[in-house]
């Protein structure tokens, strides 16, 4: 009997592009990988090998987008969408082409596009069914308002999908507010974390060592070091309490532009001997989970949020989290439950929360218990790929 195959598009070097091949591949599924080139930063890391086939299509040129345009229109309109940054209306329906042609090739059953600002735009402009398309957080918040010209595209792209997962009430809401969607068409569902892998364990000395931790307890943040993260914050919230708690440090787990200015800042704040940053914890990696689990506590302040990875295996590891309230946050983090959420000041009411928490050894123990039956109960990998899956047969059907 044929497995099922889903061509994916996606950027080769998300987390979330592994973890979904992953997810399919150990539900017995064939995967293949579609990306263009210049469409996903994939020069900044180096893409791993994911264990699919994986085709690769090149950004079309200006010279290939004239050749397709009708005689008349062909100049004028190239200048035109240049100078309006709608070239990408004209990129699609090339691209979009060349995933039919290499779907029916490869006789897939299905299209997925992981995201909507670059995949689900391929996967409606291949004019192939069926198609699903998976939401985020900025595609589905930020790249409308921040992009004028990509929100009719991701209009037809969520009305021409025969399925579209999103991970809460609050994101399918959303959905509908960009476009006409039938109920049926949403899959509300989180995809989880493996909570085998992620689990409540006994604080690891190794990691104190490795990662040269100078205190018997620190505070983690796993979020990168970009503006939309406001990593500043949380070193800013530290630096109101670390004198308070002077067996505490700040880990700092991962990269991005704005880290020269984080370092900076914990130099100017009289904090970097206690602000620590060991670089990014590759996502199959044992030192993330163990790290996870060693921490006293997660913190994180993003402007705008879908349901973060992170978060999940956090809470999965018992790891109460202290959060912005932002996006989707407040689906997964119960305030005053399984963690704390925050409205600005950040600096000033992070650090009430840290300290709370902090003076509060009973009240962490109670919040990591009731993050870690959060995890278990809602947010269980395995029976969202079994979800997936059935939608997807129903859709051929």
């Amino acid at each position: 009997m044929k497995r099922m195959r889903v061509l994916t598009i996606s950027n080769p070097n998300s987390v979330h592009t592994k973890k979904w091949i992953e997810g399919l591949k150990e539900k017995g599924l064939d995967v293949l990988l579609i990306y263009v080139d210049k469409w996903f930063q994939v020069s900044k890391r180096k893409p791993g090998n994911l264990g699919v086939k994986t085709i690769i299509l090149k950004d079309p040129t200006i010279t290939q987008i004239i050749t397709e345009l009708p005689k008349p229109h062909q100049f004028s309109n190239v200048i035109k969408d240049l100078k309006g940054a709608t070239l990408l209306h004209q990129k699609l329906p090339i691209l979009g082409r060349q995933v039919k042609e290499i779907s029916e090739k490869n006789e897939v059953d299905i299209i997925h596009g992981h995201g909507m600002a670059a995949a689900g735009l391929l996967a409606w402009a291949s004019n192939f069914h069926p198609y699903s398309v998976s939401v985020w957080g900025s595609d589905l918040y930020l790249a409308p308002k921040k992009y004028p010209y990509v929100r009719s595209l991701i209009q037809k792209s969520f009305e021409g999908a025969d399925f579209i997962q999103v991970h809460s009430e609050l994101a399918a809401e959303r959905v509908r507010e960009l476009a006409q969607v039938q109920p049926d068409k949403l899959m509300i569902s989180t995809w989880g974390v493996d909570t085998e892998y992620f689990t409540p364990r006994k604080s690891n000395p190794e990691v104190f060592t490795k990662f040269r931790i100078p205190t018997k307890r620190y505070l983690l943040s796993f979020r990168s070091l970009e503006k939309l993260y406001q990593i500043d914050k949380i070193i800013q919230a530290f630096g109101r309490i670390y004198h308070d708690f002077p067996d505490t440090s700040l880990l700092i787990s991962n990269e991005g532009k704005e880290k020269p200015k984080c370092i900076e800042l914990a130099k100017e704040l009289g904090i970097k001997d206690r602000v620590i940053f060991p670089g990014f914890i590759e996502y199959d990696s044992d030192d993330r989970p163990a790290m996870i689990a060693s921490a006293y506590c997660v913190v994180q302040c993003p402007m705008s949020d879908g349901v973060s990875i992170s978060a999940l295996e956090s809470l999965a590891s018992g790891q109460p989290i202290i959060s912005s309230d932002a996006g989707e946050n407040r689906i997964i983090i119960k305030d005053g439950k399984n963690g704390f959420l925050v409205n600005p000041p950040y600096e000033k009411n992070l650090a009430d929360a840290i300290r709370e928490l902090l003076s509060n050894p009973d009240l962490r123990t109670q919040m990591a218990h009731a993050a870690r039956e959060s995890a278990v109960k809602y947010y269980n990998q395995s029976k969202f790929f079994e979800e997936y899956i059935t939608r997807a047969k129903m859709s051929r059907n």
